[in-house]
């Protein structure tokens, strides 16, 4: 019988792998709050740039602050901005490129005249222009700076998508059927153009997490004082020498994190793959 999807996904080492580190992470974030209640407040400065120790699992940073708190802390909060921008983005970009595809002719033009114009912006150059001019920063301005652009990709593989099952045959006996399109849309055609989404989603997720911590880092991401794993890096450079752990520790977390993303996406590409479905067989 051809294997399941998961089947397939924890057939790759390397899945495992990741699912294993987010899964680490996400227990972080959620038990910070209850193992680390007082991580960004609780800081003592005569406790300041100490080692990994047993009271200290990670050391302490300059404030005197547990590594240990503050990465968990940072971890939610990584988590949350990577699912609200992935989830506005996709959710904005599925319906903008379904419209563009299903519509076509005029309204097609424009949207892709709106999507050229919008890459030729960096992402990223766009959410820090955003940020610079902001007067105050918060985790949701952080958010909505980077769902500005978010949306642009999911919205030119969704167009892309739609007019190739556009012309399906499903898809013209539902229009012979009497279908009305906003009920081809998302019944016939919404469901079939999902599986590259998802995918796209799972990179993205590692793609706006390391953005938020690139933006933190420069000092224009979460306010002062809130728990992020770019200000921890952005903290820890001055104190490379002395303390090389307050860079060391947020810069694995990141890096373990987008990995873990990448690993996952992969495997999905792989997985959703209709050619490699096919090509299965009949295998156990």
């Amino acid at each position: 019988m051809r294997r399941s999807l998961l089947d397939r996904l924890l057939a790759r080492s390397l899945v495992r792998v990741g699912l294993l580190v987010l899964g680490a992470i996400v227990l972080a974030a959620l038990l910070a709050p209850v193992l680390a209640p007082d991580a960004a407040i609780d800081c003592h400065l005569e406790a300041e740039l100490l080692g990994p120790s047993w009271e200290h699992l990670l050391g302490t940073d300059a404030d005197g602050c547990d590594i240990a708190g503050l990465l968990a802390h940072g971890a939610g909060l990584s988590l949350r901005v990577g699912v609200s921008v992935v989830a506005f983005s996709s959710v904005l970009g599925t319906l903008i490129g379904l419209l563009a595809g299903m519509a076509g002719g005029w309204v097609d033009r424009v949207v892709m005249l709106l999507l050229e114009v919008a890459q030729s912006f960096p992402g990223f150059l766009v959410a820090l222009s955003i940020l610079a001019v902001a007067p105050r920063p918060s985790v949701g301005l952080v958010i909505a700076a980077l769902c500005v652009s978010g949306w642009v990709g999911y919205a030119r593989l969704v167009r892309g998508q739609t007019l190739l099952v556009r012309e399906a045959d499903y898809v013209t006996a539902a229009r012979a059927g009497g279908f009305t399109e906003i009920r081809i849309a998302l019944r016939e055609v919404l469901p079939n153009v999902l599986s590259p989404v998802v995918v796209q989603a799972t990179f993205g997720l590692a793609g706006a997490i390391l953005a938020e911590a690139g933006l933190s880092f420069l000092g224009l991401g979460v306010p002062p004082g809130t728990p992020s794993w770019g200000a921890m890096l952005h903290q820890g450079r001055s104190y490379l020498l002395v303390a090389p752990w307050l860079s060391i520790i947020p810069g694995v977390a990141i890096a373990l994190i987008v990995m873990a993303f990448n690993f996952v996406g992969d495997a999905l590409r792989d997985a959703l793959d209709p050619t490699l479905l096919g090509s299965e067989g009949l295998g156990p």
